[in-house]
């Protein structure tokens, strides 16, 4: 469509005169057009090698409604087309060109968005996961307490079965103590039924059998004692396993603790990449 420059309204065409002098001070990747109230193109400077999206008298159309917003409003207004519409993300400023305070065009300044849309993708993919690796690391937290709270359950359980060993050795001493006693018994009675002659021999058969009753008390009371004490050793080993599988979970829980700090030191960060490029 051919466009009668001499009917364009003056403050338009001052514009398009400067127009190359003004893309030179902008980014190589910049678009800029120039439009009337009713949406033709007018003019534009596009990167080299770049497709124009409307050639000269050809009518935009801007689906976001951001054209006829600046129109209405006469005010600059920030726009962003995602890649859906123009098949690439675009963002930039519309802003009105007037005469005498009336809107008779408007300049749109846009440029690819392509990047932070990109990096934007990256960082919620990245909060995502870093959200994934918390939750994941509150189950091992908690895991690791749930462990800690059954260790200390076992080392008061074995705490009480040591209690009971000491209590079974004192128990077997006594008995041990006790056969000793019967067998010096055992033995006066067998010298006494010697002495006794004929008289003593019910006797000293009693008293051999109390002394053979002894001495097999005794050596099960020894028995019995070397068994208590190899189960206080176990139990000693046991419980030295227990505390320091708890010191183990303690400094697992730090390390976990440091870790999830660290995460969320990453998520404000990528609050913030997300924030500064909105």
């Amino acid at each position: 469509m051919h466009i009668d420059f001499s009917q364009v309204n003056p403050e338009i065409n001052k514009i398009l005169e400067v127009l190359p002098t003004i893309y030179q001070l902008l980014d190589d990747s910049s678009f800029i057009t120039v439009m009337d109230v009713e949406g033709t193109v007018l003019g534009f400077q596009i990167p080299n090698g770049a497709v124009p999206l409307k050639a000269i008298g050809e009518h935009l159309d801007d689906p976001s409604g951001g054209f006829d917003e600046v129109v209405r409003t006469g005010k600059r207004k920030y726009n962003y087309l995602p890649k859906e519409v123009l098949g690439e993300a675009f963002e930039g400023y519309l802003a009105p060109i007037k005469d005498n305070n009336k809107v008779v065009g408007v300049i749109i300044y846009t440029h690819s968005a392509g990047a932070k849309d990109t990096v934007h993708e990256i960082s919620t993919e990245f909060k995502k996961t870093v959200n994934e690796i918390d939750g994941s690391l509150t189950d091992i937290f908690s895991g690791i307490i749930q462990i800690n709270g059954i260790l200390d359950g076992m080392v008061g359980q074995m705490t009480n079965i040591d209690g009971d060993v000491k209590k079974a050795s004192s128990i077997v001493g006594e008995i041990s103590g006790n056969a000793s006693r019967s067998n010096i018994l055992a033995l006066n009675a067998s010298i006494e039924a010697a002495r006794s002659g004929e008289n003593g021999k019910g006797f000293s058969v009693v008293a051999t059998e109390m002394g053979k009753l002894a001495n097999d008390s005794g050596t099960s009371s020894n028995e019995i004692s070397q068994t208590l004490k190899l189960i206080d050793k176990d139990i000693k080993n046991i419980l030295e396993g227990i505390n320091q599988s708890d010191e183990v979970s303690k400094e697992h829980l730090d390390k976990v603790d440091l870790i999830r700090k660290k995460l969320s030191k990453c998520l404000s960060l990528a609050n913030k990449l997300e924030e500064s490029i909105k």
